[in-house]
């Protein structure tokens, strides 16, 4: 199977545009399924590495394995979407998300000659 004109393994690049050997996927999930006997939230159960239930939120460079559903579909060249059924952590990094506010701006845009927010046409924003 290759996953026709949809697949959802990629491979993954350095940062140099070369191929690493090592594949990337995207798994997704609907948290609000509507269906003909009604509507249901659904969210994915995380495990610890002893098969725990857990309720942290996961963060970038945390180690894990997922348990997903293969669906084929056949629209628009058809293709195969990975549906997100379980999650077992096995090295958590808690997420660190913050506001827009916290945002790091870069050296250049401080030390710029600009003392007014303005976008690149020179209007304010």
């Amino acid at each position: 199977m290759n996953g026709g004109k949809h697949n959802p393994l990629k491979p993954e690049k350095d940062d140099q545009g070369n191929n690493t050997d090592n594949m990337v996927c995207q798994f997704k999930m609907k948290s609000v399924v509507k269906s003909r006997k009604g509507d249901f939230t659904q969210v994915p159960i995380l495990l610890d590495k002893e098969g725990q239930r857990i309720e942290s939120t996961i963060g970038a460079g945390s180690k894990i394995k997922v348990a997903y559903q293969a669906v084929p579909f056949d629209q628009g060249g058809g293709g195969v979407t990975l549906r997100l059924r379980k999650v077992r952590v096995l090295d958590l990094v808690e997420y660190q998300g913050g506001s827009n506010d916290d945002l790091e701006w870069g050296e250049e845009f401080s030390q710029g000659s600009n003392d007014k927010d303005e976008d690149a046409d020179g209007e304010d924003f």
